[in-house]
């Protein structure tokens, strides 16, 4: 028999390539609205495995991905998205107080505002209001294990990390970087997902469990501009270009391109594209983006309904305290074993749920 590594593997070691294969993700839209209002909502640079002065040495190649690149400068207008506010070195449970004025009266037309010459004007003053809304502070903490029931930290050997074909310290800060990315992009589109008007494609529906089919679902040109009138109708500010944002799934996108109305109306602003990943094009006054991290449901029916987004800027508030930072663990093992997480001290709330429109599409 040939000797080779078949018949004699103890004497064979495999070879692992520097090569680096792309995993498929998503472009993380409520996220990266996120850090176009404050970059440093990102998780940054993520230091040395373990605690200052005993941290494991990490040998081996850079270890990058997509993720790595993904461009978090947005164009200008999507860091309108949502309002940051600072409260530095405030801790959990404190609170940030946003007031907005309330207004109210009467009497708009000239028989009630003139006054006769022998009239005498009214000295009783008018109450002016407002409205207040808080966030409250939380310490949130990653990463966290599928199927797990607290977080935990990721943890390196601090011989095995000078061993690696890619460095693990690379490998780790990938995964807290995206563990953070994925946290802040799933609660941020449930705050989203907060839309005080419901917006169906047959305008007789009312509630997500009318659509029985999937084919009653269907996006059209039609649909958008019933989105647009209600935005418009209810005074909803737009982004400093005049125009909304929507955030659309995959599928609706797919039936709206099918639409010959949504072809002679939707334009395509080109300008975007490099700025913002996942802009396809414009109608009438919507930004109209591909965003697959949109919410859906299953209901009634076992039909899957998405919650197609339109938004005017401001509708989430972000308040921090302490920006997020890794952290080492003190049981590090006498300095074997590296333990690490990312913290941070933040707040994230609906400010006004008036701002958004939520168009269900199966």
């Amino acid at each position: 028999m040939t000797a080779s590594a078949v018949t004699y593997p103890s004497n064979f070691f495999d070879v692992t390539s520097p090569k680096l294969l792309k995993q498929p993700e998503p472009q993380y839209f409520w996220a990266m609205l996120l850090a176009a209002a404050e970059a440093k909502s990102t998780l940054q640079n993520v230091p040395g495995i373990g605690l200052p002065g005993r941290q494991a040495a990490s040998g081996g190649l850079a270890y990058a991905s997509e993720l790595d690149r993904l461009q978090l400068a947005a164009a200008s207008e999507c860091s309108e998205a949502i309002s940051v506010e600072e409260s530095l070195g405030r801790g959990p449970g404190h609170t940030i107080r946003i007031n907005r004025p309330a207004f109210s009266g009467g009497g708009y037309t000239e028989a009630y505002r003139q006054i006769g010459p022998s009239e005498s004007i009214s000295v009783t003053p008018i109450d002016v209001s407002g409205e207040q809304t808080t966030i409250t502070l939380k310490r949130v903490i990653g990463p966290f294990a599928s199927g797990g029931s607290v977080p935990q930290p990721y943890a390196i050997d601090s011989m095995d990390a000078q061993l690696g074909v890619h460095k693990l310290s690379d490998i780790v800060a990938l995964h807290l970087r995206r563990d953070r990315m994925v946290y802040i992009d799933t609660v941020l589109n449930s705050y989203f997902n907060e839309a005080s008007v419901l917006v169906f494609v047959n305008p007789s529906f009312t509630a997500d469990n009318d659509y029985t089919s999937d084919q009653a679902g269907q996006l059209n040109a039609e649909t958008l501009f019933r989105v647009e009138e209600s935005l418009a109708t209810r005074h909803i500010p737009s982004f400093s270009n005049g125009r909304w944002k929507m955030a659309l799934h995959s599928r609706a996108l797919r039936q709206l391109k099918t639409d010959s109305v949504y072809a002679a109306y939707a334009k395509d602003h080109t300008e975007k594209n490099p700025l913002f990943p996942g802009y396809v094009a414009t109608i009438g006054r919507l930004d109209l983006y591909e965003v697959n991290t949109v919410g859906s449901a299953s209901n009634s029916s076992s039909v899957t309904v998405y919650k197609n987004v339109a938004f005017g800027p401001g509708m989430v508030g972000y308040g921090v305290g302490k920006r997020p930072t890794v952290q080492p663990s003190t049981d590090d093992n006498y300095g074997e074993t590296g333990k690490v997480i990312w913290c941070a001290y933040e707040g994230i709330t609906c400010l006004d749920d008036r701002f958004a429109v939520s168009c269900r599409t199966t």
